[in-house]
């Protein structure tokens, strides 16, 4: 009988970790391909590289929001924004 006993540990703890992390990845690939995800940091490109238009209009709905501006002028510069 030969003396393989931690090697067989540490091979058995190794193989369970990488047959985790092999499942793992397959259901993420099967998930992603389901939901149809390509890309999954899309918001960040919108958030940071958005048109000035729709920049515009966020800043807009910040001012209505914080009670800068009142209703009719929302709507006037939301109806100015929208048209160009």
């Amino acid at each position: 009988m030969y003396w393989t006993w931690p090697w067989q540990w540490f091979g058995g703890i190794f193989g369970v970790l990488l047959s985790i992390l092999i499942i793992v990845i397959i259901i993420r690939v099967i998930i992603r391909i389901v939901t149809g995800e390509r890309y999954p940091y899309r918001h960040f490109h919108r958030y940071y590289y958005d048109e000035g238009k729709s920049n515009a209009l966020n800043i807009l709905h910040e001012r209505y929001a914080k009670g800068e501006i009142t209703k009719e002028q929302y709507k006037s510069m939301k109806k100015d924004l929208e048209s160009r």
